[in-house]
C-alpha cells in the first residue's frame, strides 16, 4: 500500500531519479545519520590525541545533538574510524607540563 509517496517494500535501496533526470541512492538521501557522521568525521580530524566513544557524546551535546555512546560507536564504525585504544599509536600522548 502506497502513503504519502512512499512506497512498501523499497526500503530505500533503489535508485530515484530526481527532477533534474540525475539519479541517486534513497538510502544516502534519506540518511539521518549522515549529518551527526560528518560533525564526528570534524572531531575524528582535529583531535590532538584520541577521544573514546564516552566523551564524544558530551562534544555533540555541546552543538545541540543528543546522541548515546553506543550510537557514536555505531557511527565511528560505519565510518571506519578505529576505537580510541586502537588509534592511540597514531596521535601523540599529551603531556602535562
Amino acid at each position: 500500500m502506497a502513503r504519502f509517496g512512499l512506497f512498501q517494500g523499497q526500503g530505500g535501496t533503489k535508485p530515484g531519479k530526481s527532477p533534474t533526470g540525475g539519479f541517486f541512492r534513497r538510502a544516502n538521501f534519506f540518511d539521518r545519520s549522515r549529518k551527526v557522521r560528518t560533525i564526528l568525521g570534524e572531531i575524528f580530524d582535529q583531535e590532538a590525541y584520541p577521544f573514546n566513544d564516552a566523551t564524544l557524546p558530551e562534544m555533540l551535546a555541546e552543538r545541540g545533538i543528543n546522541v548515546a555512546r553506543r550510537t557514536v560507536a555505531k557511527y565511528r564504525a560505519m565510518e571506519g574510524i578505529l576505537p580510541a585504544n586502537l588509534r592511540h599509536n597514531s596521535h601523540p600522548v599529551p603531556t602535562h607540563v
